[in-house]
């Protein structure tokens, strides 16, 4: 969210790039604009309740909670979005052996494809690892 003026009232607005959303199959609208005086004040309640000095020990490990799980799961999102490609490189380009393609070329494709999913894997495996 960023804010913005619209109307010349102020305003939050969220641009999500198509391009993404499109290529992550999220629907989402191109901007979605949020007038200041309609969510501020719900938004100062919220925080003067998650940070009241006798909350700042449970806010602080929710936060922290938040944060390492969102970060396993983009991170094994990504581990499995990226070892994908890489196979359907390599089955791209057995067919293309198959198909008589010159080895040599292929096996030099074959080397990138295996140094990409080498340089995955161990952020894969963390993944992996991580308590839920």
């Amino acid at each position: 969210m960023e804010s913005t003026f619209n109307h010349d009232r102020p305003h939050y607005r969220c641009r999500y790039a198509g391009a993404y959303a499109a290529a992550n199959k999220i629907e989402h609208p191109p901007a979605v604009y949020v007038r200041e005086d309609m969510i501020a004040p719900h938004l100062d309640k919220w925080l003067c309740k998650i940070f009241a000095p006798h909350r700042i020990g449970e806010t602080i490990q929710a936060l922290t909670d938040a944060s390492a799980h969102d970060d396993r799961g983009l991170l094994a999102q990504a581990c499995r979005r990226d070892l994908a490609a890489a196979e359907r490189k390599l089955g791209q380009y057995r067919a293309l052996l198959e198909a008589g393609t010159d080895p040599a070329t292929i096996a030099g494709w074959i080397r990138e494809v295996e140094i990409e999913k080498n340089a995955v894997t161990p952020g894969c495996a963390r993944s992996a690892e991580a308590p839920s």
